[in-house]
Formats: structure tokens, sequence, C-alpha cells
């Protein structure tokens, strides 16, 4: 069965240099990430969550705007054996969220 990690391995290994990632620029151009750039990233967030002891299974609330950021702690999170719980900001006011442990 593939998973989200074995198709983000995949694609860095199939893509290495091609863009991955664009986000608007506060300038007005456009901020790029390749496969490359992005898996370095990733797996660098990632060895900080192991350091923390992320547990396998763990959730980890994501709570930001789309932005490559977000997709670089979303594919950590998963890399890392946690289980993300996303959150929009744009759809959710920080008074009507309770987090359950």
């Amino acid at each position: 069965m593939e998973t989200i990690n074995t198709l983000f391995a995949s694609a860095v290994a199939r893509f290495h240099e091609r863009t991955a990632l664009l986000e608007p620029g506060e300038d007005g151009g456009m901020i790029t990430l390749t496969y490359d750039a992005l898996q370095a990233r990733v797996q660098q967030l990632t060895g900080y969550l192991q350091e923390r002891h992320l547990a396998k299974g763990e959730r980890v609330l994501i709570w930001a705007a789309s932005r490559i950021d977000w997709m670089v702690a979303f594919l950590s999170v998963l890399l890392a054996g946690g289980v993300v719980v996303p959150l929009d900001v744009a759809a959710v006011s920080p008074v009507s969220v309770t987090v359950t442990v």
C-alpha cells in the first residue's frame, strides 16, 4: 500500500530540481521550492520532532495558513509517525477551538 510518505519519496526521486511548491511573496513575486529543497526542509523538521520524542500515532495540530511551511509541517509529522490534525485559520476562530488530549 502506498502512503503519502512513499508517494512523496517517489516524487522527490523522480523530479529532484523541478518546482514542488509555489507561494506568493510579499514583493508580488513567487517563492518556489524544488522537490529536493522541500525534502531537505521536511527531513530537518522531522529530525526535530523525533528529538522531541513525537510518539507514533500522536496527534499534532497544524493551525496555519496554507503556505510552504504548512506543507513542510504536514509531511514532517507524517514522516515522524504522527497524525496531522489540520485547522484552517480562515475557517476557525481562536475562541472556538477546544483541544482535547
